[in-house]
Order: C-alpha cells, then structure tokens, then sequence
C-alpha cells in the first residue's frame, strides 16, 4: 500500500517553502522598481494556495509512515511538482518564453545543472535573475539533505556509507530529514552571507553579490551575464567563487560539525582528502601544460585555470574564459572532470569521489590477487571493511551511469546533434555541469538554439542525474507498483 496521504502532505510544505522563496524576486522587483512584479505575486499566490491545500486536504494526527515504495515516490514527486511550480515566475515574466524554455530553465535551477536556454541575461529584469539564483540555492540545500537522509536509506549507489545516524528504518525519515536539514542549514547559510559580504567587497553590486554566491555554493553555475564571470575584469571576484565553490563541493555536514566546534572533522575525512588532492593535482597539471604553450604566462592565467578546473570538477558550469581553447591536454580533462564531481553530502553532481575511492580499492585488491591467489583481501573505506553487496551496488551504479550516457548521447544524435555537441551535451545533463563542449553548448554557448524535442531530452537527463538514476529508473519496473 501506497501511503499517498504522507506523500502529498510533504510535498504541500515544499510548495509553501516555494510560495515565500518567490518573495524575495518580488521583493527586488520592487526596490529597483522593475516591471515584473505580478509575475512573482500571482506565481507565489498559486503555489501558496495549492501547497496549502495539499498540506491542510492531507494532514492527520497519526504518525506520518513511509516505506521503502513510498520514499522513490515521494522523492520523485517532490522534485517533479516543485520543478512544475518553479517555472511558473518564468512563465508570467516579461521574457516571453515558451512553456518548454521555462520549463527548461526551471529544471536546470532546481537540479543545479546551469544550462541555460536565456539569452541577452545582460538586460534581463533583475527579478528572473535573482529567481535563477534562488532556484539553485534551494535545489543545492535539497540535494545535501536528499543524499544524506533519502538516498542513504534507499541504499543507492552505496549511499548507506553516509547514514547520519544508526540507520532509522524509512519509517522515521521526516525526522531525519528536520535533524539533517537543521544541522546543515546554519552552515550553508553562514557560508552564503560569507560569499555575498566578500563578492560585494570586490566591487560587485549587491544584486550579482546576492546571486554569485546562491549559485557558487549551490554549485549550480548561473551567472547574471551571457560572458559568465568573464563579464568582471577582475581577478579577486574568480578567486573568491573558487573558494565558495571548493567548498560546496565538500560534504555540508563536515561543515556544520565545524559549527558546532568539532574542529579535527576535516582533517580526518579520506573523502574529502581525496577531493582535495585529485582537484590540486588536475590544476598543477593544466597550469603546467598552459606555462609550457604559452608565449605570455602570467598569474592572471593561472587564476584563470584554477577557476575554470573548479567550476567543472565540482560540476558548477561558470566560465571566466573559452577553456576549449587551452588545447587537447586541457579538453580531455575537462571532459574527465565532471564525470568526477565532488564529495557525498555536497552540492556537486558527477559520479562523487567516494565511489571512485571504492573503485579504486577494488582494482588493487583484483591486482593483488594476481600477485597472491590464495590471499584474502576485502575492500575498505574510512578504514571499515565494504560488504559485497554494498560494493556491487556501487559498480553497479556507474555502470548505469555510463550506459544512460550513451543512450542520451545516441539519442540526440538521432535528433542532428554532432557527435562532440551529443556526448558532451549528454555528460553535462547527467552530471549537472550545465556547459558541455564545441562552440553550440560550450563555456560561449546556450542551449536556446535547439529544437523542443532535444531540450525534452536534456530535460530528462538532468532530473536522471540529480536523482541518482536508480530513483526514476525503479519505477518502470511494473514490480514497483505491485502490493
């Protein structure tokens, strides 16, 4: 039995959450005297009194109960509903876009994926602006609070690893989900006020302050202007997105354990160890490649390439420069990067460094077995021995991954697309980095050029990668739906 009445009563609050997020484009609307205010007042007043009547139709005095069908499902209509209720403001505004276009950029915002189908975002209404950025900082705090309640029961990919707690059964996850996001919600939000203070502090209005830091730490991508970061000709405005971003790809928990002063927490996570040295490496080595081509090396350049190799790893999408002209070296690695994305508990998208970590474990146990045939080696984590399950279930995982890969790629081929725009195009959607490669949906393009029926698919293989694929591929199986 589906316990739909628990279902919908959890995604009417996320609707009201939605109704008061769309206050504040109104509220800039206003002081800046902008010309779309109705658009934010009647999106808020339809999803206030739907999400109400959800709330108050579905409320009981029992216990709210979930179970294992009822967590996929709940998962998949919030994010769904809220993606439908998102692109309304897009709808009303003054951009005149079509129903697929706001939709588009709705699901690019709440999964953090950055690509964009607006054009001309220099004079855009500072309302749509500021809504884009709002939709990736809430899409950001959900994907944190998400992996580590709702995908750590599930047990997809091997998220179990990241229980917060002794693993309550499904039953208990709405106070799970209150305890995690009350743990993470100081620090992100410390973390964004940090951002907003510091970008303003380079000489940024407080309109693309606000923005910048929502989308760095969201690590979702969407900038103010059609040159990205390139727009600012400054140098502290990319050094401080990179911190922002470097740390939106490190797991919120860590730094809401720091809040409350368990200071040694980041110094003993492999996890993000690892993060670190992977995305250090990756820039000493394309800073090196770029020195040795280069006629005019200068620190300019090498602020430029820290930049732009962050953006990528933690699967953000800002570019400060065309990065697919720094050379064949540079583009396979940019190619790479994504598929990497940052730690478990993070804003970021990709394949997250832990499961790689487990991979990587794997294959030198293969490789000492054929050193010492009879010897016993198991694979471990953070120091714990994995159980053969919880390590199929992360080969199993990216083994999905890669196929959906190449089932979007082939599809939009099919649809005309080249082979670099299609495969690139495809990673991007399914890791959330939101810029692919070649001059149609690189760093200096958008997706508002092609046809409806390609942007369907994006559309798809955005909300495939921020789900974790298992969680909308489950519901195909006609055994899902069966008592």
């Amino acid at each position: 039995m589906i316990h739909y009445r628990s279902i919908f009563f959890f995604v009417g609050w996320l609707l009201l959450v939605l109704a008061v997020a769309m206050l504040f484009p109104l509220a800039f609307e206003v002081a800046l005297h902008g010309n779309d205010i109705k658009a934010y007042g009647l999106s808020s007043a339809i999803t206030l009194f739907l999400g109400g009547l959800l709330v108050s139709s579905h409320q009981t005095d029992h216990v709210l109960a979930l179970g294992k069908r009822d967590t996929f499902l709940l998962t998949v209509f919030s994010w769904t509903i809220s993606i439908l209720f998102s692109a309304l403001p897009f709808l009303f505004s003054m951009t005149n876009i079509s129903l697929t276009d706001a939709f588009f950029e709705s699901i690019s915002g709440m999964t953090t994926t950055g690509a964009t189908v607006l054009t001309d975002l220099d004079h855009s209404p500072v309302g749509i602006l500021v809504w884009r950025a709002i939709l990736q900082w809430l899409g950001g705090i959900g994907i944190v609070v998400m992996a580590l309640t709702i995908m750590a029961d599930l047990r997809i990919g091997g998220m179990e690893l990241f229980q917060t707690d002794g693993g309550d059964p499904t039953e208990k996850l709405f106070p799970r989900i209150r305890q995690v996001a009350h743990t993470i919600f100081l620090s992100y939000i410390g973390v964004t006020m940090v951002g907003i203070a510091a970008l303003y502090t380079a000489k940024l209005s407080f309109v693309d302050a606000f923005c910048h830091a929502l989308t760095s730490i969201a690590t979702g991508g969407f900038a103010n202007y059609d040159t990205s970061i390139g727009h600012y000709d400054s140098l502290s405005v990319p050094l401080i997105l990179t911190v922002i971003m470097i740390i939106g790809g490190c797991s919120q928990l860590l730094f809401a354990r720091l809040w409350i002063g368990k200071y040694t927490t980041l110094l003993d996570d492999s996890q993000l160890r690892t993060y670190i040295k992977i995305l250090l490496f990756i820039v000493l080595s394309v800073s090196l490649w770029r020195l040795l081509n280069s006629q005019n090396p200068s620190f300019k350049m090498l602020v430029h390439t820290l930049f732009n190799i962050t953006s990528v790893m933690t699967t953000t999408g800002f570019a400060s420069e065309d990065y697919t002209a720094w050379g064949p070296f540079a583009m396979i690695l940019f190619f790479i990067l994504p598929l990497i994305g940052g730690c478990t508990g993070s804003t970021t998208g990709g394949l997250k460094v832990f499961r790689l970590q487990v991979i990587a474990a794997v294959i030198m146990i293969q490789l000492k077995k054929l050193r010492r045939p009879h010897g016993i080696f198991l694979p471990k984590f953070k120091g714990k021995e994995l159980s053969e399950s919880l390590v199929q279930s992360i080969i199993g995982f990216v083994m999905l991954f890669f196929l959906s890969w190449f089932v979007l790629a082939l599809i939009l081929s099919f649809l005309n697309l080249d082979f670099v725009t299609a495969l690139s195009a495809a990673c991007a959607m399914l890791t959330n980095l939101g810029p692919g490669l070649g001059p149609l949906v690189g760093p200096e393009g958008t997706y508002a050029g092609f046809a409806p029926e390609v942007k369907w698919c994006l559309m798809i293989g955005m909300l495939f990668g921020r789900l974790e694929l298992l969680t909308l591929y489950i519901l195909f199986l006609p055994s899902f739906w069966k008592d």
